[in-house]
């Protein structure tokens, strides 16, 4: 299983020890989003952890990243190749080769998932569900409803149709969940398995549902 990590506005960077866990557990790429002067900017593809901290540390050197929104996936392989253009984040496009670019920005909104989609697997070996989704899905919902990720009765159906977890990070900023996600150590996370198990009963540990607010 993937996880998704999230660094809301006014938050520092977690520490080197908690994102190397992260990788550690889901050590098949791992990539990030973050919003800068109103675009959203992705860079993925990293398939070592130095190589992923070293660059979000030159990142926060340059615009200091405790001002901007930050969203980090690291990847299990479920579906699709194990390169560095399967890893997330992704861009919202129906076409899949701007998705598996590994450094492009947007003037809208990306996304990141955690979970499998078993309705969406692609038929090829390249691509994963996440993108078949994205293609299939979310670049609809976009098209014809531009601000979708804003609608609880919207997301309240993207969560039934994908039964698993999604993040967006728009343009603003505004980072959307959908899913359970677990609030630790000033971190928003999609799943806690990278943490030791005696970390569950941590008092840094306390749990949302998104889900609670779409009804």
């Amino acid at each position: 299983m993937c996880v998704i990590i999230s660094k809301e506005y006014g938050k520092s960077l977690p520490s080197k020890d908690f994102l190397y866990q992260c990788f550690k557990k889901n050590p098949d790429g791992s990539g990030f989003m973050y919003e800068y002067n109103h675009e959203v900017y992705i860079e993925k593809g990293f398939m070592e952890f130095d190589v992923l901290y070293n660059r979000l540390k030159e990142l926060d050197s340059q615009i200091n990243l405790k001002n901007h929104p930050l969203v980090m996936h690291f990847r299990i392989s479920t579906s699709g190749k194990i390169d560095p253009q399967n890893c997330h984040p992704y861009p919202i496009t129906r076409d899949y080769d701007i998705m598996r670019e590994t450094y492009l920005k947007t003037k809208d909104i990306a996304f990141c998932h955690n979970g499998i989609i078993s309705n969406y697997r692609p038929k090829d070996k390249i691509h994963n569900d996440t993108q078949t989704f994205g293609v299939n899905v979310l670049s609809v919902f976009k098209e014809h409803y531009p601000s979708f990720y804003k609608d609880s009765k919207v997301l309240k159906m993207l969560n039934l149709l994908a039964q698993s977890k999604l993040c967006f990070l728009d343009y603003q900023g505004k980072i959307t969940y959908v899913g359970q996600f677990f609030d630790y150590r000033g971190m928003k996370c999609s799943n806690l398995n990278f943490v030791k198990r005696r970390g569950y009963n941590d008092r840094n540990c306390s749990y949302f549902n998104q889900e609670l607010h779409l009804f």
